[in-house]
């Protein structure tokens, strides 16, 4: 039991620590086993977008090509595969989760100012923010009425408090740093609201759809929680120290909004008063050297590896979570 732990922490180790967040040869490997699931879960995605209005539907499908790895569905599918056999509703149930992430994507994409995503023009560079704006919107209502169809409100109820969750993170967010306000503890908030609610609600309804009990829903629920800020604390990094080569997508963007993500909360913890003060500064700042200079200050208080010691502190606490699981080919 032990060991079966120690080998899925250094699994999801490896995973978040390679050059991709989710380099795709581990995680078809991962996925193997729920690939039919994942598949089906995708088309009835697509079935969904291609159902909007004729007018929507295009913009959609652009939102749609931009698409990732699935993460949710696996955990959902993951987590109720532990306790009975996949059913109609757990792959309904992926498609509404997928649907509001992928809404986020759109309005992040806005909000970031990015012009790159999976390799494709993002939907604000090709059709305007207006259009973004609103399908984003579109596409959370279409999620809470599919949620809306199922025989019991629990459904629909955490699917909404989740999509909650994600938009006050957001805010949050944004508020923060625009009053350059926030630490470590409240920046990790804002990530298992932003990005763990929807990890533990995939984890929490993947269960809850298979019977599984009261305390191993919410064990799972908080695992997906942990897991979620995990990955968003290591794309964070990844948007500072990666390659859009190898992430798809428009990297620096936090550093020109003026985010406080983990790498740069370290090394503000760490800083003097001389080198927090020339940060603030400069962070907001359009120095020519600003990019350089903010990652010598980086460097300076070697943020990196400080990032990844609390990241990899968040992954064991959320296998930690798994222990009172009984175990499976999901676990």
């Amino acid at each position: 039991m032990l060991a079966a732990h120690r080998t899925a922490k250094s699994q999801l180790v490896h995973t978040m620590e390679s050059q991709n967040p989710m380099a795709a040869d581990v995680w078809n490997k991962i996925t193997l086993p729920i690939s039919s699931f994942l598949s089906t879960a995708f088309n009835q995605l697509q079935d969904q977008i291609n159902a909007f209005e004729p007018e929507i539907s295009p913009f959609a499908l652009h939102a749609l090509r931009s698409h990732g790895k699935q993460i949710r569905s696996a955990l959902l599918a993951f987590s109720g595969s532990i306790f009975s056999k996949l059913s109609n509703d757990h792959i309904k149930a992926a498609v509404i989760i997928e649907m509001v992430h992928l809404a986020t994507l759109v309005h992040d994409d806005i909000m970031d100012n990015a012009s790159i995503r999976r390799g494709l023009p993002t939907l604000p560079v090709s059709y305007g923010t207006d259009v973004s704006v609103l399908l984003g919107d579109s596409l959370f209502a279409h999620a809470l009425v599919l949620a809306s169809e199922f025989r019991t409100t629990h459904v629909c109820r955490a699917v909404s408090e989740a999509t909650k969750a994600v938009c006050t993170g957001e805010i949050i967010q944004t508020l923060a740093n625009k009053n350059k306000l926030c630490d470590l503890p409240q920046y990790l908030k804002t990530l298992k609201m932003k990005t763990g609610s929807l990890f533990a609600l995939a984890c929490e309804l993947g269960a809850w759809l298979a019977n599984g009990s009261k305390a191993q829903c919410s064990k799972l629920k908080h695992f997906g929680s942990h897991l979620g800020i995990a990955y968003q604390a290591y794309d964070d990094c990844l948007d500072i120290y990666g390659t859009e080569s190898s992430s798809l997508k428009s990297l620096g963007t936090d550093l020109e909004t003026g985010k406080f993500t983990l790498p740069i909360l370290v090394a503000f913890e760490k800083a003097t008063n001389q080198d927090k003060e020339n940060f603030l500064n400069l962070i907001h700042s359009q120095h020519p050297e600003k990019h350089r200079q903010i990652m010598a200050f980086l460097s300076k208080y070697n943020a990196l590896n400080e990032s990844k010691k609390i990241i990899k502190n968040i992954i064991c606490d959320a296998v930690d979570c798994l222990k009172s699981i009984p175990d499976s080919e999901g676990k």
